[in-house]
């Protein structure tokens, strides 16, 4: 079957728009108002706190790479957005109602955009290698509470291997809490 012609000058309308966006973008004019850009990144914070980059990230297709960094520096100064503030608060969440490692929490906010530096700052406050034993300990008596696994079994082991691995934790110290060498 061949391809109609109104889809083909649809999508090529479609690319047309495209190049002419990014090349507005290019040269700093993205159409959109600096107040627009600015209303629409505090709506996004309202919903979910965010690192900079991520919200550069989501208003860059929007207002343009110009406006949205502009737009996120503005934030910044005026204390809306703080990668520090939004690390600390992650790692807290993820560690104590998640239950991740050290790991795992700093794979997931550099995926985010946020500096090693305040990443490795965050887990010093929320996480010591002390707290970070005594979490997994928990982790484990809760993943073998539930749906009657046995910790003698050894495929509920396994899979308590997986579990904690998943979350981030040492094959150290998985194989130290569960009795097996990994």
């Amino acid at each position: 079957m061949e391809p109609s012609k109104s889809g083909d000058s649809v999508r090529s309308a479609e690319c047309g728009e495209r190049r002419e966006r990014n090349e507005r973008d290019a040269r700093g004019e993205s159409g959109a108002s600096t107040a627009e850009a600015m209303e629409a990144a505090v709506a996004m914070l309202a919903r979910r706190a965010m690192s900079v980059q991520r919200l550069v990230q989501r208003l860059r297709p929007r207002f343009g790479s110009q406006q949205a960094a502009a737009t996120a520096s503005r934030l910044r100064d005026r204390g809306l957005l703080n990668d520090a503030h939004y690390a600390g608060a992650y790692a807290r969440d993820r560690f104590e109602r998640r239950g991740y490692a050290r790991q795992r929490i700093a794979e997931e906010l550099l995926a985010r955009g946020v500096d090693r530096a305040i990443i490795d700052l965050a887990l010093e406050e929320v996480v010591d290698e002390a707290s970070e034993r005594v979490r997994a300990e928990q982790v484990l008596a809760r993943f073998f509470a539930s749906a009657g696994r046995d910790p003698s079994k050894l495929r509920d082991r396994a899979a308590a291997c997986r579990h904690l691995a998943g979350r981030g934790y040492s094959e150290e110290l998985i194989g130290d809490l569960i009795g097996v060498s990994l």
